[in-house]
């Protein structure tokens, strides 16, 4: 990575670095043996957890990106189930996989019911990593 952060002309950098990753990364940047690429960082941005109350808008606004109608998708009260799935989480794998079953399909109906949802959250719940 330093290498290519290097690549630049008398007046500007050639190359801009983006680095997503996991709050575990922001642990690892802490690392003293990592100082070097920790100078390099020039802007942070961290997302923090969505609250309870944001679940709904967040989920309506990622369906209707995918093309589907929040309604016809989720039935009434079910975002308390994702919070628990997703401890918040924006970009966890129950959103995505929501996003994923908003897309129409002729093998299904059109709605998430309660049981399906309770379900996956269980199985996403029990795949988390202890400790």
């Amino acid at each position: 990575m330093r290498l290519l952060s290097n690549l630049e002309t008398d007046t500007e950098k050639l190359l801009q670095i983006v680095l997503t990753g996991q709050p575990e990364l922001l642990e690892r940047l802490t690392d003293p043996a990592l100082r070097q690429l920790r100078q390099r960082i020039a802007i942070e941005h961290h997302l923090e957890s969505l609250r309870p109350e944001q679940i709904e808008p967040y989920l309506r606004h990622r369906i209707e990106v995918a093309g589907g109608k929040y309604e016809e998708i989720l039935e009434p009260g079910l975002e308390p189930i994702f919070y628990a799935a997703s401890l918040g989480c924006r970009g966890s794998r129950a959103c995505s996989r929501i996003v994923r079953y908003s897309r129409p399909t002729p093998s299904r109906s059109s709605r998430l019911s309660r049981e399906i949802l309770e379900a996956k959250a269980r199985q996403l719940i029990a795949s988390r990593p202890r400790g």
